[in-house]
């Protein structure tokens, strides 16, 4: 159980929901919640080591740790990374600090201070969300749990509430530490930048930035602008914009865009679009101004009691001219108006239910009944039909070292760094039982690759560019390889030892297990076309396309495009329901009949869809599109019960001279009955087995 959560923040307000409900999801309602502007009182934190961050951090933030840690004796040092370009961290410090300077480590690059000191520092498990982490998540040995490490997807480093609670669930740490939480609630590109003017990196708002500007930015940050990259190489995730599933090394001269992320390296960008002329804000403005092809639709009920009114209205006159007033109010007494309005909205309501209770939030009514009359099924393909974590495809060898021992060498050198392409490498060394080695020494060049040191051999591990700028001569073999992966649209990391390169490993992309029977199972129900459509490359689209059957597939398609593919088939009168996880199908889904997204993707796409799988699968969807034919059963059942009484009322009239008590009483008994109806889904949820594809 969470014994503590602290907030650093300066803007209380803007996180009280969000730390509420981590609260409440914590476990315990005796949480102690501490913000900047209180006064904050010692806590009982045993910790070695801790770890501190990004320019975001204020002056009382260091100011409590030290007066509450350092000079309680409950840690031992302070170690900074990207300090702040305003003031210096160790100048802060020096003002409550009760231990040897030797003991402050400013980081900012420093990596060959920290190596050397770092193994002397453990801690207990305390998690920080600062995603900036990773340059120096190798020299740590036990030391703090930092939040995307542990989340199999966490919105391109763009962190959230929900996160934080999936993190609480999974791995039950003592403490959470959330600074600045705000700076990472869901913002798709922070408010300020570090420009780069006179060789000296000044902080301006985004706002602010200029064409021409060169802007600085590190690993884990979001680029903020459009550009082109004049000084430094680095690895960029840019699948939530264009899809791409593998991370692309970016270099001086090659264009880098908006709202994507860093995971290593550091460059410097010269502004070519800013602001909302950002390829990112275009979307965001195509999105905000788009006319939604889908009308506020009322409930199906509602529209026929509104269609009813005026004739019952005019067969009320009718009968008041031929059978008088009495006959009158019986004909009247038979309308079924309230009645559907009632029974519609809760059929769909315990629909809705059913729905969340097997883990599916459907946000709209309206997506279920649409649902029904889909015939055609866009899916997106990174990160919705893939997994966000690649796997281990071929191990290519050469010389005397076999797959064993090339894999041996990744994993050792891979072991502490936070990429995902270095967790693929270490799950397929677990999954072999491989035993790795202790490295004695290790260099990590940011965008690059890493060198470490054992059994006096120097292995290398990382991309070709790193392997020519260390001097090591590619075999042909490898070359080949190299050619073959990436035309499929893999990644492949080269091994090297000492100055000779002995094999390389290559990782794909891997298919969501339940996605071939989730295929077989929308066949099954009708659905006459299935495509994904992706910005990825032609040739992994094509591959994955024919692998799971597919009518159709769309390749390289920005984001505008993708839209324009679902106006262009529902001119041809298809009803098109969209699957989807990016920034980039953002559109799409909105223009889409229906647009589905997963829990953990990015938060303009679940904001957007109607509905979301919260398990993070799709293994519920064939299920949901049973559940919708049910809701339209049970909708026009509701609309019969609502219009036999409604009908017998008025044939009684003319024909039996039937009494006005008799038709309330016909009404009420039906309504029962209507009501009952309207509450099966409650019985289903019960009876119901799990959904199978």
């Amino acid at each position: 159980m969470v014994k503590k959560i602290i907030s650093f923040t300066n803007q209380e307000k803007n996180i009280a929901q969000q730390i509420k409900r981590l609260k409440e999801e914590a476990g315990s309602h005796s949480l102690s919640i501490y913000t900047i502007a209180e006064k904050l009182p010692q806590l009982n934190i045993t910790v070695d080591a801790c770890f501190l961050s990004n320019p975001y951090a204020t002056e009382l933030f260091f100011q409590y740790f030290t007066e509450e840690l350092i000079d309680t004796g409950k840690i031992k040092g302070v170690l900074e990374y990207y300090p702040s370009q305003n003031k210096t961290i160790a100048g802060v410090l020096s003002k409550h600090l009760n231990v040897s300077p030797k003991n402050i480590f400013v980081g900012n690059g420093a990596t060959e201070i920290i190596q050397a000191v770092i193994h002397n520092f453990t801690a207990e498990k305390i998690v920080v969300n600062i995603p900036t982490f990773s340059p120096y998540y190798e020299f740590v040995k036990d030391g703090i749990e930092v939040i995307y490490n542990k989340l199999d997807s966490t919105d391109n480093f763009v962190l959230n509430v929900d996160h934080y609670i999936q993190l609480v669930k999974k791995e039950k740490p003592d403490t959470i530490v959330l600074i600045n939480p705000n700076n990472h609630d869901g913002e798709y590109i922070k408010s300020n930048a570090w420009v780069l003017k006179d060789n000296v990196e000044i902080e301006v708002a985004i706002e602010e930035l200029q064409v021409n500007d060169i802007v600085v930015v590190n690993t884990g940050e979001v680029i903020p602008i459009d550009g082109i990259i004049t000084q430094g190489i680095a690895m960029i995730d840019q699948h939530a914009l264009t899809g791409e599933s593998q991370p692309a090394e970016k270099v001086v001269g090659e264009q880098v865009f908006a709202s994507t992320v860093i995971i290593t390296g550091k460059i410097s960008i010269k502004v070519e679009k800013a602001g909302n002329d950002t390829i990112f804000s275009k979307v965001l403005q195509i999105l905000n101004h788009s006319i939604n092809s889908k009308t506020h639709l009322q409930s199906l009920g509602e529209k026929w009691a509104d269609q009813a009114a005026l004739p019952f209205l005019g067969l009320s006159a009718l009968t008041l001219g031929l059978l008088g007033s009495y006959s009158t109010l019986v004909v009247l007494s038979s309308t079924f108006g309230y009645r559907i309005r009632i029974l519609a909205p809760l059929g769909t309501l315990n629909h809705l239910n059913l729905a969340y209770q097997k883990g599916i939030l459907v946000k709209e009514g309206r997506a279920l009944e649409n649902l029904t009359q889909v015939d055609t099924f866009l899916f997106d393909k990174t990160g919705t039909l893939t997994m966000e974590q690649p796997e281990v495809g071929r191990i290519i060898s050469c010389g005397d070292y076999d797959e064993n021992d090339i894999l041996i060498y990744a994993a050792a050198a891979e072991r502490k760094v936070a990429h995902p392409l270095a967790k693929a490498i270490l799950k397929k060394a677990e999954e072999f039982k491989l035993i790795l080695p202790d490295i004695e020494d290790s260099k990590y060049q940011m965008g690059y690759g890493i060198m470490v040191s054992f059994n006096n051999k120097v292995i290398r591990v990382g991309s070709s560019r790193f392997m020519s700028m260390e001097g090591i001569v590619l075999p042909e073999k490898i070359k080949k390889a190299m050619a073959h992966s990436h035309l499929q649209g893999y990644s492949i990391i080269m091994v090297a030892v000492n100055q000779n390169l002995v094999g390389a490993i290559e990782l794909q992309s891997v298919v969501r297990p339940e996605v071939k029977q989730l295929i077989a199972g929308l066949r099954q129900r009708g659905i006459k076309h299935i495509a994904i459509v992706s910005g990825d490359q032609k040739q992994p689209t094509q591959q994955l396309a024919k692998q799971l059957g597919m009518d159709s597939y769309y390749s390289e398609v920005l984001p505008q495009d993708k839209a324009k593919i679902v106006e262009q088939l529902q001119k041809e009168g298809k009803s098109v329901c969209f699957v989807g996880d990016g920034i980039n199908d953002v559109i799409a889904m909105k223009k889409a009949d229906v647009s589905i997204s997963l829990s953990g993707a990015s938060s303009i796409a679940t904001d957007i869809a109607q509905v979301i799988f919260m398990d993070g699968t799709l293994s519920h969807l064939t299920w949901l599109f049973d559940i919708s034919t049910n809701l339209e059963t049970n909708l026009r059942n509701s609309l019969i019960i609502t219009m036999i009484p409604a009908a017998m009322g008025v044939s009684g009239a003319f024909l039996i001279n039937m009494k006005v008590l008799s038709v309330i009483l016909l009404k009420n008994g039906f309504f029962m009955f209507g009501i009952g109806n309207a509450m099966l889904p409650l019985n289903k949820l019960d009876k119901s087995p799990e959904s199978k594809l």
